[in-house]
């Protein structure tokens, strides 16, 4: 049965982010990746025919290494947390403006 009551909600959603944060606490760690930057690198000068910046420079991609901190229990948690919710009752629903029902009043 759906669930409607804003304070039964917020009891559930309070529970549920306790709980799930207990059972997947964040844990952030760092993770890299490589990214391709365009460089300019100048050209040789006994072959300038493949030169196409001015004449002078060649458009190169150059990998590089990012260093970026992430939550490996996000996803997790957000399952744990939507798990406790739908076992509270709650449902999450997705809906876009375009698919909102007609108003039939009138």
């Amino acid at each position: 049965m759906p669930r409607t009551n804003a304070a039964d909600y917020s009891y559930s959603t309070d529970y549920c982010s306790t709980e799930s944060r207990g059972q997947w606490p964040v844990k952030n760690e760092v993770a890299t990746r490589t990214v391709y930057v365009e460089k300019l690198e100048k050209c040789r000068e006994d072959d300038k025919s493949k030169c196409d910046v001015d004449g002078k420079y060649n458009r190169v991609q150059q990998p590089e290494i990012e260093s970026y901190v992430m939550d490996v229990n996000e996803s997790s948690r957000r399952s744990a947390y939507t798990s406790c919710m739908w076992y509270w009752g709650w449902s999450e629903q997705e809906r876009w403006l375009w698919q909102r029902k007609p108003d039939t009043s009138h």
